[in-house]
């Protein structure tokens, strides 16, 4: 698999798909495996080449991926694939300019949550992104201490996000067997 190749129809080139692959541990870390259905958990998982959208679908169903402007939001380890934006609009929400906080999209159901005054029993790798809440949006036990539940969330963020330090600035093994650091 980490051998796969394709034409770039572009240059011609034979250009190598694959810059990165995880094992059970590594998806672990990075949340993509599931406690619920174990049976729905790879074996591994490929990273291609952020050039290339590689899909099991047949190329009659997927009409947009050879189109320039395709949206890739399909997710992968690369940061213009990885990287968007999320934008929060009513009663709640703080009327601010664009704020770079660290979140992802564990984050967004709990936010949503607070937001609607419910809670779920459903277990959450993502935490309450209170620097887009009014005062009054922000539960109780949050809203307390907001600086310190600030620092905490980000804290918590770079150790359990794929994209967080603790993954971030860890040695990858790319394909070839080189190691190199993010």
């Amino acid at each position: 698999m980490a051998g796969l190749t394709a034409v770039n129809p572009f240059t011609g080139a034979t250009d190598p798909l694959m810059v990165q692959m995880a094992d059970q541990t590594g998806m672990k870390a990075m949340h993509m495996f599931t406690a619920g259905d174990p049976a729905r958990n790879p074996t591994f998982a490929l990273f291609a080449d952020a050039s290339y959208f590689i899909t099991d679908f047949p190329t009659s169903t997927c009409e947009t991926c050879s189109n320039p402007a395709f949206a890739w939001n399909h997710g992968d380890i690369q940061k213009e694939i990885g990287q968007t934006w999320v934008g929060f609009v009513g009663p709640g929400v703080l009327a601010q300019p664009d704020q770079t906080v660290f979140t992802d999209h564990t984050d967004l159901r709990p936010t949503i949550n607070a937001l609607v005054g419910l809670r779920d029993g459903y277990p959450s790798d993502g935490r309450v992104i209170t620097q887009a809440l009014a005062a009054g949006a922000i539960p109780a036990a949050l809203g307390a201490d907001q600086p310190s539940v600030e620092r905490l969330g980000s804290l918590y963020k770079q150790g359990q996000s794929a994209r967080g330090v603790l993954l971030a600035r860890s040695p990858r093994r790319d394909l070839s067997g080189a190691v190199n650091g993010s």
